[in-house]
């Protein structure tokens, strides 16, 4: 099922402390932060407190703002076929979620803190149990409070097919369950999910002109399709990545991946209890590894290179 819904293409004046830009005529514009560090995700709690994945799977937190990381803990081996392939979801300034495919090569690992990375709990999920075509390939979590979060699970691609599982855990990442196979519903390649409430999104990337993001209400049991807005003049194809919402606002950052002849990044924004994700610009950027939320409705960017880039109104 596809859902549509029309971009409002407001006028917004952003600086964005990150790429490179003019800030006028629906550009956003950017310039890069320092963090002696490179990043592949980032998420700011409060206005000084906030944690970081490296590039090197160092989880990092600060006290004082960006330029003040220091380094929890170093990611363990993983599974030599994925390549150091972590990922990482934080929920607040104590509790922080990390996944990643074991070296044994048959366990997908989740641990869990609530204690600012002092302890930390490891589950275990047994993933090639769930079909012959579970491989370790790629997951990501979300979750939406202390209790309730949800894992995707997906496998390599092969012949353009993937296997997609969704988990969800009611009991802070001890324990998870199958919640949907995704594998028919969710066409391209996923590269990341999000959730606010019972409200969810998943970004995917290229598979033709097929979805590039969906949504689901009803915590991750049914998904529509989601079109932001119509392919522009000269774009072959979408990419989607899942949204960030900030903890200050609940405001919503998306950015799409428009491929033609050129590559662009476009920027959208969702306020509070609102339906339709409204244009704030193109963002001047080579390259997109992904995006975060910052303090006091800000947001942040990283590039494929681990580049921190700052955005604010």
């Amino acid at each position: 099922m596809r859902k549509n819904i029309a971009a409002l293409g407001f006028a917004l004046v952003i600086l964005l402390t990150g790429c490179a830009g003019h800030g006028a005529g629906g550009t956003v514009a950017c310039t890069p932060l320092d963090t002696r560090y490179r990043l592949k995700q980032i998420q700011m709690c409060g206005p000084e407190q906030g944690w970081a994945l490296t590039t090197e799977n160092e989880l990092l937190f600060t006290r004082g703002g960006t330029g003040r990381f220091f380094t929890v803990r170093q990611i363990g081996e993983t599974d030599s076929r994925t390549e150091g392939f972590v990922s990482a979801f934080f929920l607040d300034e104590q509790r922080a979620y990390l996944a990643y495919f074991s070296p044994d090569q048959e366990h997908l690992v989740v641990e869990h803190t609530g204690d600012g990375g002092s302890t930390w709990q490891e589950t275990l999920l047994d993933y090639g149990s769930y079909g012959d075509a579970c491989d370790a390939g790629s997951v990501y979590l979300s979750f939406k409070d202390e209790k309730t979060g949800w894992l995707l699970y997906c496998s390599m691609p092969g012949a353009g097919l993937m296997t997609k599982l969704l988990f969800v855990t009611f009991d802070g990442g001890e324990s998870f369950s199958l919640k949907a196979d995704l594998s028919e519903e969710i066409t391209g390649y996923p590269q990341g999910i999000s959730f606010q409430g019972e409200k969810g999104y998943i970004g995917a990337a290229y598979h033709g002109d097929n979805g590039y993001l969906y949504e689901t209400q009803d915590g991750g049991a049914t998904w529509d399709m989601l079109e932001i807005q119509p392919l522009r003049r000269g774009v072959n194809y979408v990419d989607g990545y899942a949204p960030v919402f900030n903890p200050q606002d609940n405001r919503g950052m998306l950015v799409l991946k428009e491929a033609g002849e050129e590559v662009s990044y476009r920027m959208y924004t969702l306020k509070e209890g609102e339906e339709s994700w409204e244009e704030a610009g193109k963002i001047q950027c080579r390259s997109l590894g992904s995006y975060g939320a910052g303090a006091d409705g800000s947001f942040f960017l990283l590039d494929t290179s681990g580049q921190l880039y700052g955005l604010e109104e």
